[in-house]
């Protein structure tokens, strides 16, 4: 690989810009801003369009994004300066710091460790976010880790690894019961504040407006304004809010290249290492400590909330970071440096075929202009002719008759429980959770698609038994 030269050159710049304003266009982001550093130098930073759109205000560098699951690492970190100081060990249960904290496997009570919650190794299932309450209360942490309380885990822990958000809220819990402070204190004065990173929240409430983006979802394939419940008690895991002066600082703390507390530096570098005990996952990467590390020397994180996607990627042998943040939650914003990265190395940026919310939102659209036309037909050309020939009665005559009616009858009965379970079917989670973090035109789907069905049984219904 040629080496990637401190100035972007004019014709990787405009790869670089027309890749992103594509990616940008497909995927249909209100705003998003970039930057691209190597070694100790800052080589590309940039906000592209609107972080509110009905303003037309422009992202800057001092435009605030929330991050997703890039702010695991700061929970780790934190995690890792306890652990150090000798006020925790991994090897130790969680139920230590939180008694309460008591969760089976197979209907025995299993001990999950600090260090299964880390790596993502303790079993916890990945539908435990469905269950994380909208709250902004003070015990918002406790509220959240309760809802574990009689939850029966996926595994045993420490056998494998299984993503899920909340396994880093128990580690915020811990951090606030060892410390005796709150989280959201903790963090600031341990972390943040000794590596510089000011222009970085854990609380919504501490802004104002102005310099917050606002959030997005796409819907009937545009963006569409959303505001997202506040879910304190996922904030270690998934809702610190930053910009991108403070993400480029945070990069180059990570590739060591500019100089902070020696203890800090020192837990950095052991948060890129990787548990080689665990089986590499599909994309040949371990996780740990808030990073997905690859065997090739690559550390990134990707991270999406209701709203919002954040995503870096690093190259420490080349000293080279990426990060991009986002005012939606989307695939393409998170393929973003990666792609960028591809770019500066001399190699064609992958494609993006298959951004969840995007799919579900054209699918969901063409149902729905669907179910509008025959709901529309069934209704004026059907249903009315029916009234108007005065045949809206029906009569059931043997046994024949009363068969077909039940077959129908469990048939509908049938189509409607599927539209009402659409969300657990896919993921085992609930409506409200489906509501919140997919477009809104999945729910306007499902519901027009039971209108449609219960209008073609009725019709059914008047043709087949009418008299």
């Amino acid at each position: 690989m040629e080496e990637i030269k401190n100035k972007l050159s004019q014709i990787k710049l405009g790869e670089i810009e027309s890749y992103v304003k594509k990616m940008m266009n497909d995927g249909k982001i209100p705003g998003i801003s970039i930057v691209i550093v190597e070694g100790d130098k800052t080589i590309y930073k940039r906000g592209y369009e609107y972080s509110r759109i009905k303003s037309r205000t422009n992202v800057s560098n001092l435009t605030l994004f929330e991050l997703g699951s890039t702010s695991k690492a700061f929970t780790a970190l934190a995690i890792l300066k306890l652990e150090k100081e000798g006020a925790i060990k991994f090897d130790d249960s969680a139920d230590k710091y939180i008694p309460w904290l008591k969760i089976k496997y197979m209907r025995k009570e299993e001990k999950i460790s600090i260090k299964h919650l880390i790596e993502h190794t303790s079993g916890i299932r990945f539908e435990s976010i469905d269950k994380i309450p909208a709250t902004k209360s003070e015990n918002a942490l406790e509220e959240t880790v309760k809802t574990l309380v009689g939850q029966e885990l996926k595994f045993s822990p420490g056998k494998k690894f299984s993503y899920a958000s909340i396994n880093y809220d128990v580690l915020g819990l811990i951090i606030k019961n060892v410390t005796g402070r709150s989280f959201e204190e903790y963090i600031e004065n341990e972390i943040l504040k000794p590596l510089g990173l000011n222009n970085t929240y854990l609380f919504r409430e501490n802004l104002t407006q102005e310099q917050m983006a606002d959030g997005y979802k796409v819907g009937f394939k545009i963006p569409l304004l959303y505001e997202a419940p506040i879910y304190r008690g996922n904030t270690p895991a998934g809702y610190f809010i930053t910009n991108i002066d403070d993400m480029e600082r945070w990069i180059k703390i990570q590739l060591g290249v500019i100089e902070v507390p020696s203890v800090y530096a020192e837990l950095i570098k052991k948060s890129h290492e990787a548990n080689r005990n665990l089986p590499l996952n599909s994309d040949r990467s371990l996780y740990n400590y808030g990073w997905f590390i690859f065997e090739d020397g690559k550390i990134a994180q990707h991270g999406n909330n209701p709203n919002f996607s954040s995503s870096v990627v690093m190259r420490k042998n080349e000293k080279l970071g990426v990060m991009v943040l986002a005012n939606m939650n989307s695939k393409y914003a998170t393929d973003i440096p990666d792609g960028v990265v591809d770019i500066l190395m001399d190699k064609a940026p992958k494609e993006t075929y298959s951004d969840r919310n995007r799919k579900i939102d054209n699918i969901c659209t063409a149902i729905i202009v669907g179910n509008i036309i025959v709901s529309f037909i069934t209704l004026k050309f059907q249903l009315l002719g029916l009234i108007g020939r005065q045949r809206l009665r029906f009569h059931i005559n043997g046994i024949m008759d009363f068969s077909a009616f039940i077959s129908s009858l469990v048939l509908i009965c049938l189509v409607v429980y599927c539209l009402c379970n659409i969300p657990r079917f896919y993921r085992r989670v609930s409506w409200k959770f489906a509501y919140i973090w997919t477009p809104i035109t999945l729910f306007i789907a499902a519901l027009l698609s039971g209108i449609t069905t219960i209008l073609l049984y009725i019709y059914f219904l008047f043709t087949y038994f009418g008299v």
